[in-house]
């Protein structure tokens, strides 16, 4: 359940998936995301829906301390949109907060799409420890065709899913991520070259 109104007050999601919230005196098993008019910029809705949908906050693992509150770590992946507002964002000129263009971007990365069941399995490829070498040529993830590869996945033999589980894929300046080539605190090497693999 998502909640517009028009005072400015606060705006966020109500709990991380679903939850039991009481609608007319009965109880349902909901997401509730809540906006006012200050947080509806592309870059805070989407990652509060995120959380609506059961997604938690994205880390590094560089052990910063990235927000006021914030375990280490926490809020420090400005390449995906669950870190909020510590991310690359470009200005989106189409949502206006107090008059001024608002942050946009970036999308999610790999490892929460995976989680969403939103990268099908036809466009994943797994690394194998055993045998020869192996080439993976990958499409940049915001670009998608049939059956082509937008991700690698590498298991380093945990046997826990999503424990000790790595990614690589490829994002490109452009759509939800346009904000890796225009934000100030975007490497100057991603920005000159437009796109970047993450692992």
């Amino acid at each position: 359940m998502i909640v517009v109104n028009n005072a400015v007050q606060d705006g966020g999601a109500c709990y991380v998936g679903q939850g039991t919230l009481t609608v007319n005196g009965n109880p349902y098993n909901l997401a509730c995301v809540w906006f006012d008019p200050n947080s509806l910029k592309t870059e805070f809705a989407a990652h509060e829906i995120g959380h609506g949908v059961g997604l938690v906050h994205s880390y590094d693992d560089a052990g910063r301390v990235c927000a006021l509150n914030a375990q280490p770590g926490e809020y420090c992946d400005p390449w995906d949109v669950m870190s909020a507002q510590g991310t690359n964002q470009f200005v989106d000129r189409n949502w206006l907060i107090a008059g001024a263009p608002s942050g946009g971007g970036p999308g999610m990365n790999a490892p929460n799409l995976l989680q969403m069941g939103w990268i099908p399995g036809d466009n994943q490829r797994h690394f194998q420890f055993e045998g020869d070498e192996q080439v993976f040529k990958i499409r940049v993830l915001s670009h998608a065709n049939r059956s082509d590869p937008l991700v690698v996945t590498v298991e380093p033999g945990v046997s826990r899913p999503f424990q000790g589980y790595y990614t690589v894929e490829y994002r490109q300046g452009d759509g939800w991520d346009k904000g890796f080539v225009t934000s100030p605190n975007s490497p100057i090497k991603v920005r000159n070259s437009g796109g970047v693999v993450l692992v």
